[in-house]
């Protein structure tokens, strides 16, 4: 019988493969995994859909240099995060799709920040065919919660 460590562990490698597949397939992040009352669970599908969000673009990158084509979505979207974070005072964002995450923004900034993003998100709504939804975590809720990403993000990979 495993023990609860091992069950503990056992959870959070499959949390964690979920949200690999789940990033590495562009798909919404799933709201069970990112809602879970266990912070470890959270934090464990979080770095797994960075990672695998992460190796896909990697991957695209690799096939485009490897077949010396680059599709038309791969240079559309090239540095997309890094235009984004631009217009939001250089903040850390994620960008999944029709999905605009901005991190370490309090509330009494988000009004603003929200405005900026206006320019660019029927730009978004246009290539995904969807509406856009922005979501903002707090700098304590950042630090708390995607630490991890956030300093990925700052380093540039």
């Amino acid at each position: 019988m495993k023990t609860k460590a091992e069950l503990d562990a056992a959870n959070q490698w499959h949390t964690y493969q979920k949200g690999w597949v789940d990033g590495s397939h562009v798909r919404a992040m799933n709201p069970v995994c990112t809602g879970n009352d266990n912070l470890l669970i959270r934090a464990a599908y979080n770095y797994g859909y960075t990672d695998g969000r992460t190796a896909r673009n990697e991957a695209m990158q690799k096939a485009a240099l490897r077949y010396g084509y680059e599709p038309s979505i791969l240079r559309l979207m090239d540095n997309f995060d890094r235009r984004v974070s631009g217009l939001v005072g250089d903040r850390p964002v994620r960008v999944d799709g029709t999905r605009v995450e901005v991190f370490n923004i309090d509330p009494k900034e988000q009004l603003g920040v929200l405005r900026k993003l206006h320019s660019i998100r029927q730009e978004i709504e246009d290539f995904y065919g969807d509406s856009v939804s922005v979501i903002f975590h707090t700098r304590a809720e950042s630090k708390r919660l995607y630490a991890e990403f956030i300093e990925q993000f700052n380093k540039g990979t």
